[in-house]
């Protein structure tokens, strides 16, 4: 049973810790980058940021398709969601970057987590259930007509 629990948190799959942090870094990266450039906007008051939450929402899919755990899907819907908040910060111009950082609410922060966790453990499931699918027709021999 504890090798069980392990495996659906920690996963496993046949890669390493090192893949999963190259997803998870580059997710968070092109997030922040895309909010940086202007390339996704934000209008208003953000309580979500959407994007960040589908780019999470992808990170932790793939994780779940990968066979990776619970813990690296939620890890890797987090960065995305944060990566908004942390930008605008930055791009703040009042105070240093310490005092820009130091205005954010905690709670928000927790916020966040709470809806990464959500976000990871519905991504892990979808990806887990979508490389069973895959495994399960190459098994059955049968050719897929689209």
């Amino acid at each position: 049973m504890v090798a069980r629990i392990r495996r659906v948190l920690l996963g496993a799959g046949e890669h390493g810790p090192r893949t999963f942090l190259v997803l998870i870094l580059t997710a968070g990266a092109l997030t922040i980058g895309g909010y940086a450039l202007d390339l996704v906007g934000v209008d208003g008051m953000v309580i979500v940021p959407i994007v960040g939450g589908l780019v999470g929402f992808g990170v932790a899919t793939a994780v779940g398709y990968l066979r990776g755990g619970v813990v690296t899907a939620v890890l890797g819907a987090y960065p995305p969601l944060v990566g908004p908040l942390i930008e605008g910060t930055v791009r703040r111009t009042d105070g240093t970057v310490p005092e820009r950082l130091a205005v954010i609410d905690p709670e928000y922060f927790a916020f966040l987590g709470v809806i990464a966790f959500q976000t990871g453990i519905a991504g892990v499931v979808v990806g887990y259930l979508a490389r069973t699918g895959v495994e399960f027709v190459r098994r059955s021999g049968t050719p897929v007509r689209p």
